[in-house]
């Protein structure tokens, strides 16, 4: 038998406390000296970028809507370092100064202008150029933001998967579109999608403002600002409308708050202001009878709808009255469905907050109106081995785990490390990579005989394309199966690289996602994705 070194003793037991020591870090940790400034001050990480994910990503700060929250952090080896999360827009407050006495520059608007001001922070030096945004006014050229901005929230994500920056997922989302009538006009609460569909014709005339008319009701689309992941997303499933054909389609929804810059993203009182403005202006013209005769639609995140109904985020839901802000009598504001799926949101929207809705899951889950949402990383710090601890565990970045896959014919032997599969199509990119088994299966190490957690047993060497080795992942040494598994027992093999710097394995509780921090996220309606923290998705600069 071989003998376990006092280092793979030490590995195993640092790993350990590493593990189970997390929820206790603030409790032990004793770094700093006596009336040090608040960490926040100059040790947060700042994100910028998408307003669908700002309300959820102020409260795993610690605060949103008035509500405090359990702030996500990273691990004790990396300072427990938190974040703080500027939203996409504060009236009266174009300028961002993220850190003390450090310089400010114009807020980045939507999960675009997110990753370009984060591209912009981490690009090699001789490619910056600094970062402005032309629709507000806090700076008159672009300003140096290196240092100044470690993330960006994306509620939008892409299909590459090299690059400069990691999209890590946290959560699901589901979009349809809001929809406005006036009184007395009978809402269309569905809409189809798809080539040739209402939705397509609504956001692809290049001739002039497009409508529909579904029963005796007059139709036309809304576009989301520039810059937003939500607008970017929505775009490519209604036909993917040119710039001009977007701008043509959507001209008539120009008035009040939007322009032709569109309308703010999840915004129901700006959809209500800019239609109420259309409405009057067919009443003037003869066109229609007072209040109108006319429905307008924008898409919609669902979560970010429901934590406004929820009242988890600052509501722009416009209700009867006396809520804030106001529905005029006989109106209808609410979310509507496409094709054959459900409302995103399962319950009643409530006359005025109180009463909760839920996401739907059918929809959440559905091919083409499910989503996810992102914190967009630069890759040198999270891949690197030289890279960012703190974002690292903040974000529990944990691999490609999107490209997990499922062996239903794998079988282990007792009193054997080695496990077999017809169908494994092993190859040595699977060495250092993890197991679990379905119905569950125990190890024993074969160097000193204790058993490892199930999580941590590991391909240690692959034999041939059906035949792997097996060994702890805390000692690198060979595992034995104390038991004889079936042929159908599922062993589920997740195909990801280790992250360097993290201690193995990884678990940070108090991260993204973790636990509570998902519950959290399940408050500002969005739902739990098995790939949270993966690393497969990135991009170059931009």
């Amino acid at each position: 038998m071989t003998t376990l070194t006092l280092k793979a003793k030490l590995a195993r037991a640092a790993a350990v406390a590493t593990v189970v020591g997390i929820g206790a870090g603030a409790v032990l940790a004793t770094s700093g000296t006596a009336g040090a400034d608040p960490k926040q001050l100059d040790q947060a990480l700042v994100g910028v970028g998408s307003d669908t994910t700002q309300d959820v990503m102020n409260a795993l700060a610690g605060e949103a809507n008035g509500t405090p929250y359990g702030a996500i952090r990273s691990d004790l080896g990396s300072g427990n370092r938190q974040i703080i999360s500027f939203d996409a827009t504060r009236a009266g407050a174009e300028c961002v100064t993220p850190r003390g006495g450090s310089a400010s520059f114009d807020r980045p608007n939507g999960s675009s202008f997110g990753r370009d001001a984060l591209s912009q922070a981490f690009k090699p030096v001789a490619t910056r150029i600094g970062w402005d945004a032309a629709a507000v006014t806090c700076t008159t050229s672009p300003k140096a933001v290196n240092g100044l901005i470690d993330f960006a929230r994306s509620s939008s994500g892409v299909t590459t998967t090299t690059g400069d920056l990691v999209y890590v997922p946290f959560a699901a989302d589901g979009l349809s579109f809001g929809l406005w009538a006036p009184s007395g006009v009978a809402p269309v609460t569905t809409l189809t999608s798809g080539s040739g569909s209402q939705l397509t014709g609504l956001h692809t005339n290049t001739v002039s403002s497009a409508s529909i008319t579904v029963g005796s009701t007059r139709v036309i689309a809304c576009r989301i600002q520039a810059g937003s992941g939500t607008g970017a997303t929505w775009n490519t499933k209604i036909g993917s409308p040119t710039p001009l054909a977007l701008e043509t389609s959507t001209a008539e929804c120009t008035p009040g708050t939007g322009g032709l810059n569109g309308l703010q993203e999840n915004d129901g009182l700006a959809l209500q202001t800019s239609c109420q403005a259309v409405n009057a202006a067919r009443v003037a013209a003869s066109l229609a009878t007072a209040p109108g005769d006319t429905q307008c639609i924008i898409g919609y995140s669902a979560a970010n709808f429901i934590a406004q109904a929820n009242g988890a985020a600052a509501s722009q839901i416009p209700r009867p009255s006396p809520a804030v802000p106001t529905l005029p009598a006989g109106a209808t504001f609410d979310m509507g469905s496409i094709d054959a799926l459900p409302t995103p949101y399962d319950g009643v929207l409530a006359t005025t907050p109180g009463v909760k809705i839920s996401p739907n899951a059918t929809v959440y889950n559905n091919a083409t109106w499910g989503r996810r949402v992102f914190n967009i990383l630069p890759l040198s710090t999270v891949l690197a081995a030289n890279g960012n601890l703190a974002q690292k565990t903040l974000f529990a970045v944990n691999g490609d785990l999107t490209t997990a896959r499922t062996l239903v014919d794998g079988a282990v032997t007792s009193g054997s490390p080695t496990l077999t599969s017809a169908t494994g199509a092993f190859t040595g990119a699977d060495v250092g990579r993890r197991l679990s088994f379905l119905p569950a299966q125990s190890f024993v190490d074969a160097a000193d005989g204790v058993t490892p957690a199930s999580n941590v047993i590991l391909i240690g060497t692959v034999t041939n394309t059906t035949t792997v080795q097996l060994i702890d992942g805390f000692t690198k040494q060979p595992v034995n199966a104390t038991a004889t598994a079936s042929a159908v027992s599922t062993g589920v093999i997740n195909i990801r690289p280790v992250v360097p710097g993290l201690p193995f394995p990884y678990t940070n509780v108090n991260g993204i996602c973790g636990s509570v921090p998902q519950t959290t996220v399940n408050t500002f309606g969005f739902l739990s994705i098995p790939e949270c923290g993966s690393t497969l998705l990135r991009r170059t600069f931009t």
